[in-house]
């Protein structure tokens, strides 16, 4: 039920029903129609001012234009209210002289042309977007008049959309790119972190020659951990990294201290991560991670070129209980303020997390894999990720498994695919005890496009590593390094006491679903084409007839190239 009330000067009326239009204001007679209207239409232009604004602008972009009236639909009792309005209509009398002007008023168009409207509309739109466009314009050119260097600016701009060009001969692009290095000598610093700048300095820097890079990274020494900070001024940093290997030492040594700190930083952090993934060999990569440890081994980053710079297990070597412990303690707080920062996009934060996983203790760590164990996936396709969510997943709880897992479930046609990613599942194959999630989780997914994955040279080792019962058979399809991935896994957990079911137990219970659909592709018709793809990294033999299923489906799976 609806209920609606107008109140006038002298009346108050009040209708109730439902959504059905006009029935009782028909009733009523003329004047009372045109008074009520005439009230809730003051009533509303008083509520909402910016609505009246947009109908005049609308009124004087379309004047042919007439507001529609919305219908309000009601319905009302037929008791007390009907009386009431009827002695109200006695009462008041009609405005109207004669009935000519009432039939007048009742013929009036209740709506317009809604197609006209809207084009009036998009009319008016399109002019304030250009005013707008217009204004704004204004505006920035204001704002860039009264910044330092601004004519210099605009100067060097003409010269960098001439240098910049792809297709621009390398003899015709010497000599403006002179002019631009002339203008911009000395200043680089300064207007280094704006976004126009920037961009022309990255010019320089990609098309100089290797004495005007070089002399833009003197000019830029003992600045570089600010620059880095900023949106713009980051990249800068990484193309001296790339162009200038003579400077890439000197760049790298302004960070040392400040590590830490800067991997936290969303322009610094990416530019952290290219030194640590790109350029930096095992000695810096320890040098960089040291301050993770602790402040007092920032010292070691001192050292000499030929003294070597100590791993966090080489280091805890050498230490009692208490201060391996200062060292652990040190290392999570500074892991778990980057994953609660949401940082975990980066291979040094995934290698600090290896050299944690492996140094610290089983019960320590599955406290601590409690708190992001839903947030594994993001790191697992990385050299050093997936070894991190491998040892995860074997030392892990019942449930905390169960959660790492359901994270998996809507990657795992990713994850099979990838070159790391693949290493995590058979880990969880070879240490998970129950079959049944695995099976929903994992197994699921790979039969929903079995043919895709068998083709896929990463993706098939999962099936071969089902189907291969003996430990012969898994060392002969499977990489080395997936094989030493497994014992390690496989260690871990039998030490941590986390997998107590049989291994032949386990892979027969997965294999249970794989068999079938299988077999099926394998006497359907497609597999001819299998069969003469030679790009096809999965191949099957000819079948052999009256053949236990399983072991057939072994013996032609282990025609499989190793790639």
């Amino acid at each position: 039920m609806l209920t609606i009330t107008y109140r006038g000067p002298d009346w108050d009326i009040s209708f109730q029903g439902h959504f059905t239009p006009w029935i009782l204001l028909f009733s009523l007679k003329a004047s009372t129609i045109k008074s009520i209207m005439s009230t809730v239409s003051l009533r509303k232009a008083k509520k909402t001012n910016k609505t009246n604004q947009k109908l005049d602008k609308l009124a004087d972009a379309a004047p042919a234009l007439v507001k529609k009236e919305k219908k309000v639909s009601v319905v009302a009792e037929r008791d007390e209210s009907e009386k009431s309005v009827s002695e109200f209509d006695d009462e008041s009398g009609s405005e109207f002289e004669n009935e000519d002007e009432e039939a007048e008023m009742e013929d009036e168009p209740e709506s317009y042309d809604e197609e006209e409207a809207t084009e009036g509309e998009k009319a008016l739109n399109k002019k304030s977007k250009s005013e707008s466009r217009q204004e704004a314009k204004k505006v920035k050119l204001e704002r860039q008049s009264h910044r330092p260097h601004n004519d210099l600016v605009q100067m060097a701009k003409k010269l960098w959309e001439k240098v910049r060009r792809r297709d621009l001969p390398a003899a015709e692009r010497v000599s403006p790119l002179k002019e631009l290095f002339a203008l911009l000598t000395g200043k680089f610093k300064e207007i280094i972190v704006k976004h126009d700048a920037s961009r022309m300095i990255q010019t320089c820097v990609k098309y100089g020659s290797p004495e005007q890079r070089l002399q833009i990274a003197n000019e830029l020494k003992g600045a570089y951990v600010d620059i880095a900070k900023s949106r713009y001024g980051k990249h800068i940093v990484k193309r001296l990294l790339q162009y200038c290997p003579s400077v890439r030492k000197s760049i790298v040594s302004e960070f040392r201290g400040q590590v830490s700190k800067l991997i936290r930083h969303v322009d610094a952090s990416s530019v952290l991560e290219e030194i640590y993934s790109e350029y930096a060999n095992g000695r810096d990569k320890n040098a960089l991670l040291l301050e993770f440890y602790g402040p007092e081994f920032v010292l070691f980053q001192k050292r000499g070129e030929s003294e070597p710079i100590p791993s966090l297990a080489e280091i805890l070597k050498t230490y009692n209980q208490e201060k391996r412990e200062k060292v652990m303690k040190y290392l999570r707080e500074a892991l778990d303020g980057l994953i609660n920062k949401g940082s975990l996009q980066h291979t040094l934060i995934h290698r600090l997390m290896l050299e944690y996983v492996q140094n610290e203790e089983t019960s320590k760590l599955q406290d601590w894999i409690s708190t992001f164990d839903g947030q594994l996936v993001e790191i697992l396709h990385t050299f050093e990720g997936a070894r991190v969510v491998s040892k995860c997943i074997a030392v892990a709880t019942a449930k905390q498994r169960k959660n790492i897992l359901k994270s998996f479930k809507s990657f795992i046609p990713k994850i099979a695919k990838e070159e790391y990613g693949h290493q995590v599942l058979l880990v969880a194959f070879a240490v998970v005890d129950d079959t049944v999630l695995m099976r929903s989780v994992v197994i699921s997914e790979l039969i929903k496009n079995l043919r895709d994955f068998l083709e896929d040279k990463h993706a098939n080792r999962l099936f071969l590593y089902l189907l291969a019962t003996a430990s012969d058979s898994v060392n002969s399809v499977l990489s080395s390094q997936a094989v030493q991935i497994l014992k390690d896994a496989v260690s871990s957990a039998s030490a941590a006491g986390t997998s107590k079911k049989d291994a032949n137990l386990r892979s027969s219970e997965l294999r249970a679903d794989l068999i079938e659909p299988l077999s099926d592709l394998i006497c359907a018709s497609e597999v001819e084409d299998i069969e003469n793809d030679e790009n096809s990294s999965f191949r099957f033999e000819k079948m052999i007839e009256n053949t236990d299923k399983q072991a057939l489906l072994l013996e032609s799976t282990l025609a499989l190239p190793l790639v």
